[in-house]
């Protein structure tokens, strides 16, 4: 179950992924999974067995009396009633308490990411109370639930005692009246009190349905989730050379009024440099993830090579793609483990090439164990530039013939950048590469500069053309540089 609700997370889109807290699915995997398995075993442990046992003492009734039998049949549903009660008052005590948990997950999750900045900014205090106050409403939702299953538990043992007298008054006055002898009044009593035990196992076991069943309920939010990567039946890409055309693109995120890329057209060479600029919120991450294939155009359509993206298989295809985010995503392991995270195979050649062009060997004598050296979690033993070569050499090891770089050296200092650079510009040779720019400065040598403002493409040449224009770019050039020349005052 464990690993069929991975595989449905990992053909999810990335707008699903963006959509819902880490922190509930985190909770639904682990808690409602659990959940969903003492379901089954509430099932098959008491509930079969009591069931069973039910029905044989009620053919040895039926075949003793059937006078007896139907008043049987007709006083033991009322412990069913009794559950049936309270059933929609455990549901709805059950949802509570699952979201509860969930809510708590979500927080302890971000607690944890943010806990670095809540020591900088003396905010432990508050954090911690914000957690409490999570932690308090799990345990009221806990203690409600467990009050109502007190209460059923409760109820049921008086209706069930209740119903063991009137059948002993019952059994005595046929007795009395001849119609059975006394010896099976103690036979019926007996038959009643199976009877009756194999009701409560079955009603003790009731909350525990009802629970479980909550369980498989949260756990269908992600299996039955439509918003998946179609990947069946296409074809697979066994080679690409890199050209990528886009034809009259347009793409608006599910649910929101506003297309975030409107009527993009474009047609890449192979092998060609491509920046993409413009200021926050101008569409750049939205039109590489639709490079990527996370995203698919709500109009238009993307081709590589020829083939429309719709047909090709997204798994083949990113075989060929490699991807440097602004913000590095390292996991906990070794720097060689980070590098070659995926790879069946490599050599050490290989591996010792992508760290040179990655300019590695300048901070690797100042670690312990050189490439065999853990990074910590997220990487947060190595600085910002350390990490972002890290992600270089992933991407140099893999040999891409589409590179993707988004803002690769935008959060870095001058020295960290001089070091990217340079491993960018050995990234960059005889590949298709698409740079989306933070400081123009480093976007000179491009083929083609492309510039976005509100989802439009309102520009598109070399550098020295755009300059000539004095246009948009043009703007976004001076603005660059001002913020470049303050930041060298600065320093």
């Amino acid at each position: 179950m464990k690993s069929g609700v991975v595989r449905k997370l990992q053909r999810l889109s990335i707008t699903y992924h963006k959509e819902m807290e880490e922190g509930r699915i985190q909770s639904k995997f682990l808690r409602d999974i659990d959940g969903v398995e003492g379901y089954y075993r509430a099932i098959f442990a008491p509930f079969i067995p009591a069931l069973i046992g039910a029905i044989v003492s009620s053919v040895i009734a039926v075949i003793k009396s059937p006078v007896v039998a139907l008043f049987f049949i007709v006083i033991v549903p009322a412990n069913v009633f009794t559950a049936r009660a309270f059933r929609k008052r455990i549901r709805k005590d059950s949802v509570d308490f699952r979201m509860q948990n969930e809510e708590l997950s979500t927080k302890l999750t971000t607690t944890l990411q943010m806990m670095t900045l809540s020591k900088a900014h003396g905010l432990l205090p508050i954090e911690e109370q914000a957690v409490t106050q999570k932690i308090d409403s799990v345990t009221q939702a806990g203690l409600k639930l467990d009050k109502t299953h007190a209460w059923l538990g409760s109820a049921h043992w008086v209706v069930g005692h209740l119903m063991s007298c009137v059948c002993l008054f019952f059994c005595v006055f046929l007795a009395l009246r001849g119609t059975i002898t006394a010896g099976d009044v103690v036979l019926f009593q007996s038959l009643f009190a199976s009877i009756s035990s194999s009701v409560t196992s079955l009603i003790n076991v009731f909350p525990s349905l009802v629970s479980g069943r909550e369980a498989v309920r949260s756990l269908s939010e992600i299996m039955n989730a439509e918003d998946i990567e179609h990947d069946d039946g296409k074809r697979e890409v066994l080679n690409i050379e890199g050209r990528v055309d886009f034809n009259h693109v347009s793409y608006q995120y599910p649910g929101e009024g506003k297309t975030v890329i409107k009527d993009f057209d474009l047609h890449v060479k192979p092998g060609e440099r491509i920046a993409v600029v413009g200021s926050s919120g101008s569409g750049k991450s939205t039109l590489m993830n639709l490079v990527i294939g996370l995203l698919s155009p709500t109009e238009g359509g993307i081709c590589v090579d020829g083939a429309p993206m719709t047909e090709i298989s997204m798994q083949a295809y990113r075989r060929f793609l490699s991807v440097v985010p602004q913000n590095s995503i390292l996991f906990s392991g070794t720097i060689r483990e980070n590098i070659t995270y995926g790879l069946d195979y490599y050599s050490e050649e290989e591996l010792q090439r992508a760290v040179e062009d990655a300019d590695i060997p300048e901070f690797l004598p100042s670690l312990p164990h050189g490439l065999d050296s853990q990074v910590g979690e997220h990487g947060d033993k190595l600085s910002g530039g350390q990490k972002q070569r890290v992600s270089i050499a992933r991407a140099l090891i893999r040999n891409p013939k589409i590179l993707i770089l988004d803002e690769a050296t935008s959060a870095l200092d001058n020295v960290a950048e001089y070091h990217v650079q340079k491993a960018i510009d050995k990234l960059l040779t005889q590949r298709t590469t698409f740079i989306v720019a933070h400081r123009l400065s480093t976007i000179r040598n491009a083929d083609r500069i492309v510039v976005m403002e509100e989802g439009r493409m309102v520009e598109v040449g070399t550098y020295e053309e755009l300059m000539s224009l004095g246009g948009k770019f043009c703007e976004l050039e001076k603005l660059s540089r001002i913020r470049e020349e303050e930041t060298k005052q600065a320093i």
